[in-house]
């Protein structure tokens, strides 16, 4: 069978033949997309950029891996040349024969240092004299020599199968893949989507995070039959900013800030962005920022906390708790638990340490399994955070509860439409088979038994809080109903029992 790397000759089938081994290797054989083939000019400017140490939108976790990819690199391209130092490097050189004239660009060569006991300044190396005789004019060394992407792949090419590595370009070409890309933020106006990493695979759930509403250990003891109905909070979130430490109930009126950043930057990723790779979301810091954004009606982090905007003096005092909140949620938040570690899936990358720096940056990513999950108001979010922790909570956790015995994605209500009858006596039906309900007429819902009836404990712990507290079971019962006032949900009290519905509208 045919080898496309080891048949490829120019250098765009090269990165091509490179492009779609990587990408394949990666994503279970899916064939590999045309913008995720780089040119040279591209891959040139990504590797420029690590080696300047001017790669933006990374976080620690991320900017080593793309160090370790440039080592491996560097280590396959050693065993090619046969040395103990060669490394790819980019410097800016100047392009004679480029289509609009002679340019200066970022471009990608393989450097080898011919004795091993030289020690080249750090930074920019030097070429060999083939790369003058095109004409780009850099530093050299007697010591150095450069080669261009052609000849090291001619050369790899050249090494008998038992000395040849895989292909030194690989490494650098799945980084330029994996690296994040800027996206245009999801801007909600009502509706939006929650990820659903609980969701992700049988192999994959969040460790301590329960698949079914009744994993071990409850607060109480309870006899057979009587266990509780919730013991755990049932929303990812909550129970894993609970995890990292944080603390919602103690910094005063309203939901914590960190948490509230963690849950809307999620709420700001589109649908189509959720596909397990890196992407960064851009937002003015503040509203006075906004103007002149490069997305007209991109809203402001400001107006993710204060939809109309910051009281001036409010502002003035209250400022450094923005940046303070994107610190703590980059220290404590972002990590999901699998597998016996940690996967970074959010963190802000750009924080202001002063009113005038004009971006917040977020880098996320959310797998495309766990693209789909609870639906909510993100009007209703924003006000019920500056209310208090618990209806902040409560809200999170209904919509999640709701989320998980959603029938066809939809939860379940206390009653349902009647059927609308055709000439025949039979239910009509849309396209698609689903039956044509009343709008006005209801009936009990066959569905409805399968709500599970909740005691105020119950509700405690599926906001997170102590059951034990009979302040706290008083906050979470309050909060409860105050989403049923709202019409958030349908609470149906049954002596010490709640049954929680859904209400058909936008959570």
């Amino acid at each position: 069978m045919s080898n496309p790397i080891r048949n490829a000759r120019t250098l765009p089938d090269i990165l091509a033949a490179i492009a779609r081994a990587t990408w394949a290797n990666a994503h279970a054989g899916e064939e590999c997309p045309a913008n995720m083939i780089p040119s040279v000019a591209k891959l040139g400017e990504f590797v420029f950029a690590v080696t300047q140490h001017e790669y933006m939108s990374t976080s620690e976790l991320n900017e080593e891996y793309i160090r370790k990819a440039v080592r491996e690199a560097n280590r396959r391209l050693s065993a090619v040349f046969d040395r103990h130092r060669a490394g790819w490097t980019a410097f800016n050189a100047l392009i004679p024969d480029s289509p609009a004239g002679p340019t200066m660009r970022p471009m990608l060569f393989a450097v080898v240092i011919e004795s091993a006991e030289e020690n080249p300044r750090e930074g920019i190396w030097g070429t060999a004299a083939q790369l003058e005789a095109r004409g780009i004019e850099v530093p050299r060394a007697p010591s150095e020599k450069g080669y261009n992407l052609e000849e090291v792949h001619h050369r790899w090419l050249a090494l008998p199968d038992d000395r040849q590595p895989q292909h030194p370009l690989a490494p650098l070409v799945r980084a330029w893949q994996e690296r994040p890309r800027e996206a245009a933020p999801y801007n909600p106006k009502r509706r939006a989507s929650l990820p659903s990493f609980q969701k992700v695979a049988t192999d994959n759930v969040l460790p301590g995070f329960p698949g079914a509403d009744t994993p071990a250990q409850p607060d109480q003891l309870a006899l057979p039959g009587f266990e509780p109905a919730i013991t755990v909070c049932p929303s990812w979130l909550l129970w894993l900013y609970d995890e990292g430490g944080g603390e919602s109930m103690t910094q005063g009126r309203g939901a914590p800030w960190d948490m509230h950043l963690f849950v809307s930057a999620f709420l700001h990723l589109a649908i189509e962005d959720r596909h397990g790779r890196w992407v960064t979301l851009r937002f003015p810091h503040l509203a006075e920022h906004e103007a002149d954004w490069p997305i007209p009606g991109t809203p402001s982090i400001e107006r993710w906390f204060f939809a109309e905007g910051w009281d001036r003096g409010n502002k003035r005092r209250d400022w450094h708790r923005l940046p303070e909140a994107l610190h703590r949620m980059k220290r404590n938040l972002g990590y999901v638990p699998v597998n016996g570690g940690r996967i970074a899936t959010i963190f802000p990358s750009a924080i202001p340490d002063t009113k005038d720096f004009p971006v917040v940056e977020f880098t996320v990513r959310v797998p495309q399994s766990a693209a789909h999950g609870a639906r909510v108001d993100w009007d209703r979010l924003r006000i019920y955070r500056l209310h208090s922790a618990a209806l902040y909570r409560a809200y999170l956790s209904a919509v999640a509860y709701m989320d998980r015995s959603s029938h066809h994605g939809n939860p379940i209500t206390r009653e349902i439409g009647t059927p609308v009858l055709g000439p025949d006596g039979q239910p009509k039906r849309r396209k698609g088979g689903r039956i044509v309900r009343s709008a006005r007429d209801t009936i009990v819902n066959p569905l409805a038994g399968k709500v599970g009836a909740l005691d105020d404990r119950d509700l405690t712990r599926m906001i997170g809080l102590n059951a034990d507290d009979k302040r706290r079971r008083a906050d979470a019962r309050k909060a409860f109903e105050r989403l049923h006032a709202d019409g958030v949900i349908e609470l149906i009290r049954d002596g010490k029992s709640f049954c929680l519905f859904g209400t058909g509208k936008i959570q």
